[in-house]
């Protein structure tokens, strides 16, 4: 079935999606969240403390590092560049499975590359600890991790971090909230001596990043077994 106005709405996308360099082969993926410069992408993209980001029209800036959160497989990058198209982003509670789901990326150095599928849902996969994830049935390959994964109206509902099987899993939105309009500025990061470190406030017009994946858990469900990060160099 066809989407009025579809063709609009994935160029929409892919002008809110950059491609990351970040040391060695490969490349990554990452959304633009405010118009002044700010990112989003997967922690395992970036790789250096000064990644290449190209833009959509060609321009390529060096970013820098705001925040990187591993455990949580999130970071923040920001470019000097103003009027950017920063991605608008859905209530991920609200999606629902046999909706359409859209991913852009830079997969095997194809920028702006396509892919479409259907939710499969949304919460945690036995493996994989207690965090959510928005499981699409959209083919993902090297170069993905950190794009967006869009619903119908272009809207953000995931970032897209790793594959299990046949399934795309991202980030929900509601878990890397994004809250357009607000103050970049943010706090200095907390650091804990008991081992227990404090959620980061990211400068993301206060993008939270989600709980955190346990490192000690290993996969244990059908097709789990599998899931990979697509990240750069892999």
């Amino acid at each position: 079935m066809a989407i009025p106005g579809f063709g609009e709405i994935a160029e929409q996308l892919r002008r809110s999606t950059v491609l990351i360099h970040s040391g060695g082969r490969g490349s990554g993926s990452g959304v633009i969240c405010s118009s002044n410069g700010v990112l989003v992408t997967n922690a395992h993209v970036v790789r250096s403390t000064r990644p290449a980001v190209q833009l959509w029209d060609g321009r390529e800036f060096e970013a820098s590092v705001q925040s990187r959160d591993p455990w949580r497989d999130l970071a923040e990058l920001r470019i000097d560049a103003v009027n950017l198209p920063a991605a608008s982003v859905a209530d991920s509670s609200q999606v629902r499975p046999g909706e359409l789901a859209i991913a852009i990326g830079n997969p095997m150095g194809f920028v702006g590359a396509l892919a479409t599928g259907v939710i499969h849902g949304v919460g945690p996969l036995r493996g994989l600890g207690s965090q959510n994830w928005v499981q699409a049935e959209v083919l993902l390959a090297p170069g993905n991790s950190g794009g967006p994964l869009a619903d119908a109206r272009g809207k953000i509902v995931g970032i897209n971090t790793m594959v299990a099987g046949r399934l795309a899993l991202a980030i929900p939105s509601n878990g890397a909230r994004f809250s357009f309009g607000n103050s970049e500025r943010r706090p200095p990061r907390r650091h804990s001596s008991s081992g227990v470190h404090p959620e980061p406030r990211f400068s993301c017009q206060n993008f939270r990043p989600c709980r955190s994946r346990s490192r000690t858990e290993k996969p244990g469900g059908p097709g789990i077994s599998s899931a990979r990060r697509y990240s750069a160099g892999q």
